[in-house]
């Protein structure tokens, strides 16, 4: 495992239920990092003395991720808010994601403008009925292969609903590569825009899975 190296400037996320929230390192003690007030597409997030969190800390190419509890508020010109210094973390796969062959339905719509993490479950629910289906031959943390009816062009952006095991989750991702048409389908290769670590790390673990069950299959032939 690699080693954490907590230094002043650096990004830090914040994970809460309606998803993670960006900040920075203000300063390093021996026991306690001093962050600035986490924000999320304008909103803030209210932290008390007391309070658990998870965050997500950016070392150069590597992320990890950590659990600790907030120490205090302060408020020097600056507010900013201290919490432990982790000491127990766990490096994040952030390159060259783990890539599964699959045969997966999912629902799609061509977008005309980018769309906000926090828009997407809006817009889910007004335009389900309108939403195309296409197939997903290989799915990774970073983006997935389509296979669809509709003719699109390198750097579109497209809106899926993929379903998981007890869960589904809405996506933006974008046209990053045309490949040869198959069975009359025209195939896509892209790459999801602005997701969240916690979604990410949602849909790597639905990635394992399907990998668990490859085997599992495998070894029952």
């Amino acid at each position: 495992m690699g080693k954490l190296e907590i230094k002043i400037n650096n990004k830090i996320k914040i994970s809460a239920e309606d998803g993670d929230y960006s900040s920075n390192i203000q300063d390093v003690g021996s026991e306690h990092i001093s962050i600035s007030i986490p924000v999320r597409q304008g909103s803030y997030l209210a932290l008390r003395e007391g309070d658990l969190v998870e965050g997500i800390y950016y070392q150069g190419s590597e992320l990890y991720k950590f659990k600790s509890k907030v120490l205090k508020r302060e408020n020097n010109g600056v507010p900013i808010i201290d919490i432990e210094k982790p000491i127990n973390y766990t490096k994040i796969q952030r390159r060259n994601y783990v890539r599964v062959d699959c045969i997966k339905e999912v629902y799609y719509t061509l977008l005309d403008k980018e769309l906000k993490n926090s828009h997407l479950e809006k817009f889910f629910m007004r335009n389900k009925n309108k939403l195309e289906k296409a197939i997903i031959t290989d799915l990774s943390g970073g983006g997935c292969r389509l296979k669809l009816f509709r003719k699109l062009e390198l750097g579109d952006n497209i809106f899926l609903n993929i379903s998981l095991e007890n869960d589904e989750m809405n996506l933006v991702c974008k046209v990053v590569r045309e490949d040869e048409k198959e069975n009359n389908l025209y195939v896509y290769g892209t790459s999801f825009s602005s997701i969240e670590e916690s979604s990410r790390e949602k849909l790597i673990k639905h990635i394992f899975e399907i990998m668990r069950q490859q085997r599992k299959n495998r070894i029952k032939r």
